[in-house]
């Protein structure tokens, strides 16, 4: 098999030769891992790896994507000012912090945070899937090859990045219609770049990925009545968009989202990433007994504990333990529970390939 080869036997549960194996990380530890490899750049870096994803979704975007070609001041993810700040075609800013062993990054302003009515949020300039250049994604995949692709088909939480966290949690119940309208007008966006990504790509991106986080660590992070009125219609018509271009489906969310995992069978998500095992309910053996049949696994490693307090062996302990049980009879993709960042060990992120490359 190749990598895409594994990668789709995977999300279909299917016997592989080899174990699939994804990447995350930030940055920073992306810039390290290419001069420990001695390459230039990360899809460089993916081929150096034993990896079989191409995608790497962190505070800059790695992988196929439409460019914007709008406000040349206003871009996706990276930094373009000497402070560190940029602006999104969201319309929101983020800026670089310093974080332990390197940096994240944040969202500095909420241009919707005023906002008080139906026709204030009407009047917002809402990013439009024409201000993307489509015309080099065919180009784009052919440069990846073999590899299987991920593509970011967005995530309705932009939504929290525009009206500010807390006011998007509380306004589901003080003015749903409010939340309705913008959850609307996002999801739209991200129904369109999706669609006009795929049809340029002439099936070659395998699956798309979602990114909404849904759970705490401790329990859900809303009702399953606020999900199912305010983010699974717009998921729907996203994943539906998807699976009309042969594409997979990736739901992303970090947090305690047992409960959420049969609504998203429904509506067509084939892959639960990230696996945060740490979180309530989300025991990879459970997971794996009461959704396997239906669900591809990408993930579990844990970037919280194991992999920053943890020593070496205790990283090799954990990813076979994740093996035999997310991996039992197919169905798992390892990677990390989210992006590895510079505050693990050296010894301990060389030590996931080190021993993702035995199992392969």
């Amino acid at each position: 098999m190749n990598h895409r080869e594994r990668v789709l036997a995977a999300v279909e549960r299917r016997p592989t030769d080899l174990l699939p194996v994804g990447f995350k990380a930030s940055d920073d530890v992306l810039r390290r891992l290419q001069a420990h490899f001695g390459v230039s750049d990360v899809q460089a870096l993916v081929r150096a790896l034993p990896v079989d994803t191409y995608g790497i979704f962190n505070n800059c975007l790695h992988g196929v994507y439409p460019a914007y070609r709008g406000d040349a001041t206003r871009v996706l993810y990276p930094a373009i000012r000497p402070d560190g700040t940029w602006d999104t075609v969201y319309g929101y800013r983020r800026r670089w912090v310093a974080c332990a062993g390197g940096y994240n990054d944040e969202v500095i302003d909420h241009p919707l945070e005023k906002a008080e009515s139906l026709a204030d949020l009407q009047r917002y300039d809402w990013p439009r899937a024409d201000a993307f250049d489509y015309s080099t994604i065919a180009r784009q995949c052919a440069a990846v090859d073999e590899y299987a692709i991920l593509f970011l088909a967005g995530g309705l939480g932009q939504v929290a990045n525009l009206l500010g966290f807390e006011r998007a949690l509380m306004e589901m119940a003080l003015h749903p219609e409010l939340l309705e309208y913008c959850y609307g007008a996002i999801g739209e966006f991200f129904v369109e770049l999706t669609d006009r990504t795929l049809q340029a790509a002439q099936g070659r991106i395998d699956i798309i990925c979602v990114q909404d986080d849904f759970g705490t660590q401790r329990g859900k992070l809303m009702s399953l009545k606020m999900y199912r009125r305010f983010f699974k219609p717009h998921h729907r018509r996203i994943f539906e968009v998807a699976k009309r271009h042969g594409a997979r489906v990736m739901q992303h969310s970090c947090g305690a989202v047992f409960d959420f995992i049969p609504d998203f069978i429904e509506i067509g998500v084939d892959i639960l990433d990230p696996i945060q095992t740490t979180a309530v309910g989300m025991d990879p053996r459970r997971l794996k007994r009461e959704f396997g049949r239906d669900l591809c696994f990408h993930g579990g490693i844990d970037v919280q504990n194991i992999l920053v307090r943890g020593t070496a062996a205790d990283v090799r302990r954990h990813l076979d333990e994740l093996v035999e049980t997310l991996g039992q009879g197919g169905g798992f993709i390892l990677a990390p529970s989210h992006n590895i960042h510079g505050d693990a060990p050296w010894e301990n992120i060389l030590t996931i390939f080190d021993h993702a490359a035995k199992w392969r």
